[in-house]
């Protein structure tokens, strides 16, 4: 069974003059530096939250104003606030921030892409990569990423900050489609629900889109990450079944950290 599809993110992009928003402006004017701090705890928790909405009623604010450490009635009274200046919008009992749901858009954009990119037929995958999950496969995986290294150095000419950071986004999407393409050679072995899992997480960009979170890791041995991945996976499924609390960031966090410190050999 496939983990379950990410409608969260990691982090958000905290504008440098945020603070300086009229609406910023008028709720520090009302509540000060515990206003702007509330607000800024906000934006983490939906950040955080399925599809970037929380919850709202009497016992979800009192369990958010322990977590933020103030008055619940404070807490409700800054909400209501917020709700009123527009930085939030309370529909079906959950609050949000249509502004900030905005900002993920191409985040999950990409991921719906690359889930698509596994929608394959149950007919046998023909690759023109020939990999076994073996230390001795005849792919030097090595290689392979060093091949896809040099898309990062395409359109360094260009002459903008936007520009620039467009073409290392277009250059890391160029690598990606090359990771995925070694990743189809191994779908008869994993099947396509669990490499669509180990493809959106490591395909994930940093901050400013010139890497991959594989890319990121001191060593990389392909064949020991899918086994490895596996293994957990099988984890979380057992744990499921008993009820337990494991988290999904508890699973891939086992499987960050578990890093071979060997690549593929070639026989």
């Amino acid at each position: 069974m496939a983990r379950p599809k990410r409608n969260n993110a990691d982090y958000f992009s905290h504008d440098a003059d945020m603070r300086n928003d009229l609406k910023i402006k008028a709720l520090r004017n009302k509540f000060g530096l515990d206003g702007y701090a509330v607000w800024c705890m906000i934006l983490e928790v939906l950040t955080d939250r399925d599809d970037f909405e929380y919850e709202w009623n009497d016992l979800s604010a009192e369990l958010m104003s322990a977590d933020f450490g103030i008055d619940a009635g404070k807490l409700r009274e800054t909400i209501e606030y917020c709700i009123k200046l527009n930085l939030l919008e309370l529909s079906e009992g959950k609050i949000f921030s249509q502004k900030h749901k905005d900002r993920f858009d191409s985040l999950l954009t990409k991921r719906q892409r690359d889930r698509n990119r596994f929608i394959v037929s149950d007919n046998p995958i023909q690759s023109q990569v020939s990999v076994s999950d073996n230390p001795h496969s005849k792919v030097k995986y090595s290689k392979v990423k060093e091949s896809i290294v040099k898309y990062s150095k395409e359109d360094n000419n260009s002459k903008s900050i936007e520009d620039k950071s467009s073409a290392a986004e277009a250059a890391t999407l160029k690598r990606g489609d090359e990771f995925y393409k070694i990743l189809l050679a191994f779908v008869p072995t994993y099947g396509k629900d669990m490499l669509r899992s180990f493809f959106d997480y490591w395909s994930e960009m940093n901050k400013s889109k010139t890497k991959m979170r594989f890319e990121i890791e001191k060593t990389w041995n392909l064949a020991g990450r899918l086994r490895t991945w596996e293994r957990n996976e099988k984890k979380f499924n057992k744990g499921s079944q008993i009820q337990q609390k494991t988290t999904i960031k508890d699973v891939l966090s086992i499987a960050g950290n578990t890093m071979p410190n060997k690549l593929i050999q070639q026989s």
